[in-house]
């Protein structure tokens, strides 16, 4: 039951409360208070807790998690691709490691990919992703060891949302990145790159943030803004029904306010309005059957509280949690773990729920796909690896987080799927009975083409093919025969089709297509061939009548000249990718305006095949070298970092025969028959490593908080 229940918390999505309360300073701004109506709260349990909840001193962000220790030093762990665990370095980590540069810190904040420091004399320190200027250093450069806010005077309190930040300082409560959907004002970075004040607030009490809302308290009081679901709050708007909150919790589109009597009221039990119109929305509050709490997060599906003996209660909605029946709004909360006496709660959008002890003792459930929870193996292998009965696969292919191959017409697949078992080290999975020729795969299915001239997928559908399949488009699901017409879902694209962009003849004319790829998951969008004589033309296909077009180069004058020497096309989003007989690598936008100019790659040299994960790509090279560029947040990359690359450069390996990528991982084929794989591959090591940790379904200490 245990199990289940901690399983319930990982839908959790990311609220970051952060900051303590701070009695010294006016709580609201007169005119704000003065201009806001309060209501009675309702009574609450006759039982208040007796534990108080502690702020500041855990957070979590979306792949990694911070705390303090005694001294004030701040410690993070598991995902590091962009600077979030502040040590300087391009490793993630399992274990914490020490935020360098920083003073002695009195709380943390935790944003989706950075954190921020209050140290002493209030000056507050941030690190990690900066696209959006939430590191308040003027700049939108990733930073992987601490930068100082600039243009704030000393804080006393800060929060942090998924790409802003806020500190409340004498002036008030000034926001720096970019706000939440719908907020005004937006303080967007394309606006005005520096603080803005948020004219409600004076002062930070308690705080939470999401993609779509962030709340701040003070006073007792709750100001949200962005946008709640079915409540009209586009801007700040105050928490009606409530001037006794001590804490809040953000979900998709929700809030839900902690009273201080261990009560809780949610967005979605009180009428909220433009003119401060309150009214109820059910009989029974989704908490009303709940201890009474000292912490609470709540994700909208599901939530995990604190009781006031610091135990964790977790439960999920018996319905749909937007269905406002009274008799569908009840949580049924259940007891998770044994351990008692957490003053604490945070946690990630990715899944994993962290609790801070009284003693300063930090333990962790749920996903540790980076390590985020702080123990064991985490699922991502910086390194290529090989995989465990992966040798003499051929006709690999991959997407998403799952790999397949095929050995003696039996398909072999390791890895998540969503309409496929996982599995940790390749198995054969039954897509039909019978041998297979080909595999496809996308990120929600497999297929194969059997001898009997059909194409069986895991989804259960099955589809009868007249003649045999060149090749099936993973993503639209078209299909070129080897009479080389493209059959679609719900058209067909012949020769006339890619010469003039006329509709396909009845019977269809044969073309000179070898290879498809396509911008799209059905028929309508943009689909390229690759001719036998190397060039590539484009057909698109929507409301208005089909259009055809070769693509094309810009030569040094220029001038643009048809690509004619194309040998393998890789498409991925709406960007469709070339290799060319020279080892160039060229891509191109396949979009509305269809113009299909291609520009090469630099730094990119004698190439032979081009895999694509989507934001990450590899080359194999003539010689069997393989190197890669983009994103590396699972160590896709295979160079022994997290860190983004944009030109290849470090060769993973050097005898590849096939290379084959995923969402977030690689894996490539050797001389030798066996299959390496890295970045978050889902296989089974062979020897190398211990066996990846993809989930704690208990609570798992975290060692090392404190430790040199």
């Amino acid at each position: 039951m245990h199990s289940r229940l901690a399983l319930a918390a990982l839908a959790l999505a990311a609220c970051r409360p952060s900051v303590p309360a701070r009695e010294a300073r006016e709580a609201l701004d007169p005119k704000a208070a003065a201009a806001s109506p309060t209501t009675p709260a309702p009574a609450g349990p006759a039982t208040s807790p007796s534990l108080k909840r502690v702020l500041g001193r855990l957070v979590a962000g979306d792949e990694f998690t911070c705390a303090l220790d005694g001294a004030g030093a701040a410690w993070c762990w598991g995902n590091n691709d962009r600077g979030q665990l502040g040590n300087a370095s391009e490793l993630p980590s399992v274990r914490p490691v020490r935020v360098v540069n920083l003073g002695r810190a009195s709380m943390l904040a935790a944003g989706s990919d950075h954190a921020c420091a209050l140290v002493e004399g209030g000056e507050v320190w941030c690190w990690g992703a900066n696209a959006s200027r939430q590191l308040g250093d003027r700049t939108t450069d990733l930073r992987r060891a601490p930068v100082r806010v600039r243009d704030i005077g000393p804080a006393t309190a800060i929060l942090a949302g998924p790409a802003f930040s806020c500190a409340a300082v004498d002036t008030g409560v000034l926001c720096w990145g970019d706000a939440p959907p719908h907020s005004e004002p937006r303080w967007k970075m394309q606006k005005n790159p520096g603080p803005a004040r948020i004219p409600e607030l004076a002062r930070i009490d308690f705080a939470c943030s999401m993609p779509y809302v962030a709340c701040a308290g003070a006073g007792g009081r709750v100001l949200c803004w962005g946008h709640i679901r079915h409540h009209a709050v586009f801007g700040h708007q105050w928490f009606p029904a409530v001037d006794d909150a001590v804490a809040v919790s953000c979900g998709f589109e929700r809030g839900c306010v902690l009273r201080s009597d261990g009560s809780i009221i949610c967005s979605d039990d009180v009428g909220w309005e433009f003119g401060a119109g309150i009214y109820p929305r059910a009989a029974s509050p989704l908490y009303s059957a709940a201890p009474p709490a000292i912490d609470i997060v709540d994700s909208g599906g599901a939530a995990c509280l604190l009781d006031g003996k610091g135990a964790v209660w977790c439960g999920s909605r018996s319905g749909d949690w937007r269905d406002y029946h009274p008799e569908m709004r009840r949580l049924v909360l259940e007891r998770v773990g044994t351990q008692e006496g957490f003053v604490a709660l945070a946690h990630g959008a990715e899944g994993h729920l962290c609790a801070l002890a009284g003693d300063g003792a930090v333990a962790c459930v749920g996903d540790n796909r980076w390590g985020q929870v702080g123990g064991g193996e985490p699922l991502s292998a910086l390194k290529p690896e090989p995989i465990d009965g992966a040798k003499d696969l051929t006709g690999l292919a991959a997407a998403g987080f799952v790999t397949c191959g095929l050995r003696n017409g039996a398909l072999h697949c390791w890895g998540e799927q969503t309409t496929a078992v996982t599995h940790h080290e390749p198995a054969i999975v039954e897509v039909s009975s019978g041998p297979a020729l080909a595999v496809w795969i996308t990120d929600a299915r497999l297929c194969v083409e059997r001898p009997d001239k059909k194409i069986a997928c895991s989804d259960g559908q099955t589809t009868a093919i007249d003649k045999p399949i060149r090749q099936v488009d993973p993503g639209s699901g078209c299909r070129l025969g080897t009479h080389s017409v493209v059959e679609c879902a719900k058209g067909r694209l012949d020769a006339r089709s890619f010469a003039r962009g006329d509709p396909a003849a009845d019977p269809p004319v044969p073309t000179d297509i070898v290879e498809l790829v396509s911008n799209t998951y059905g028929w309508e969008g943009v689909h390229c061939g690759r001719r036998r004589d190397g060039r590539v033309t484009c057909v698109k296909v929507g409301m208005t009548p089909i259009r055809s077009q070769d693509v094309t180069l810009a030569d040094r004058a220029g001038k643009s000249t048809t690509l004619r020497d194309a040998i393998q096309l890789v498409a991925h989003g709406s960007e469709i990718c070339a290799v060319r007989r020279s080892g160039q690598v060229v891509c191109w936008t396949a979009d509305e305006r269809f113009r299909l100019q291609a520009t090469p790659i630099p730094g990119v040299a004698d190439v032979v095949e081009l895999a694509s994960g989507g934001s990450h790509k590899c080359v194999r090279q003539r010689d069997g070298r393989v190197s890669c560029w983009g994103r590396n947040q699972c160590g896709q990359l295979g160079d022994g970092t997290v860190a983004e690359r944009a030109s290849p450069g470090v060769i993973v390996l050097d005898d590849a025969v096939d290379l084959v990528a995923g969402l977030c991982h690689t894996c490539a084929q050797r001389r030798s028959g066996e299959v390496w794989c890295w970045g978050q591959h889902g296989g089974e090591p062979r020897a190398t490593r211990a066996k990846p940790t993809a989930k704690h379904t208990d609570f798992v200490p975290v060692v090392g908080i404190g430790t040199p």
